[in-house]
């Protein structure tokens, strides 16, 4: 009797330390996904930082409200996905679907296809911060959408300080020339170009984060214009798969002002039951 228990003790000693290491890359992916601060949930500034090589995001119903005085109210809805193709590179596939009230009228349609790709240059360092390069398209799917494909070149980079302070820089340049306002009804919700900065605090023990960002932009259709936007927002984690965000925030300069709130949920999987293989 005695042995048999000395045998199982010897056994359970040598098995417990492996099922800790095997349960290690789900965890560690797990309790930071709170931290990836993807655009527009909540912030319209991006991390440079991407998902890992075979791990799946999908946006669940991403919400964003925007009350414009005098020109009515605009629901935006832009399920979606994104999955790390390649170590340090993430596809990311939306479909935005806008709702526009305007007086009496009111307009429902898709306005694109978005397909974007984030290739994360290096890992962040002591001396250097962790920087990115991102590829977005706008393709003319739905009554809504651009009248011909829309494309973008976008810089980032984040820098981490002490007491779970980050830094967020980003700049975005169209190359796609000024659309028409006339043909192009969401027009002014792309941009010749933009820049932005944010700043959020992790708490890593009750995985959420806050944070603050302010952008400029020249919206298209609309040469010359500026707009700024200044936001809060934040993200929790709920479950070890579950993300919850929610944004609030201001923008004017450019003709009108805009108040707008964003929420959205996120379930993220890695590959084989949340175990990522490879890594960033």
């Amino acid at each position: 009797m005695n042995n048999t228990l000395s045998c199982r003790r010897a056994c359970l000693a040598r098995v417990w330390p492996l099922a800790l290491l095997l349960a290690l890359p789900h965890e560690a992916h797990a309790q930071t996904d709170f931290m990836n601060t993807d655009r527009g949930r909540p912030f319209a500034v991006e991390d440079a930082l991407t998902v890992e090589r075979w791990a799946f995001e999908v946006q669940l119903s991403p919400m964003r409200i925007e009350r414009t005085v005098g020109a009515g109210t605009r629901v935006s809805t832009t399920p979606g996905f994104s999955f790390g193709i390649l170590p340090r590179v993430e596809l990311t596939v939306e479909l935005p679907l806008v709702e526009r009230h305007t007086g009496s009228r009111r307009t429902l349609s898709l306005a694109g296809l978005d397909v974007g790709l984030l290739h994360q240059l290096n890992t962040e360092s002591e001396h250097l911060p962790a920087f990115g390069l991102r590829l977005d398209a706008t393709l003319p799917v739905g009554g809504l959408a651009p009248s011909h494909a829309h494309t973008s070149v976008g810089v980032l980079a984040t820098r981490s300080f002490d007491d779970g302070i980050r830094l967020h820089a980003n700049a975005n340049l169209s190359g796609s020339g000024t659309l028409q306002t006339s043909g192009d009804p969401e027009a002014r919700f792309h941009s010749n170009w933009s820049t932005g900065l944010a700043i959020d605090k992790t708490f890593p023990l009750r995985f959420a984060l806050v944070g603050l960002e302010g952008t400029v932009r020249e919206p298209n259709g609309l040469p010359g214009m500026r707009e700024w936007s200044v936001a809060l927002g934040s993200r929790l984690q709920v479950e070890p798969r579950w993300l919850l965000d929610a944004g609030l925030g201001r923008s004017g300069g450019a003709g009108y002002e805009t108040w707008f709130a964003t929420v959205g949920a996120t379930w993220a999987l890695g590959w084989r039951y949340g175990i990522v293989p490879g890594g960033r």
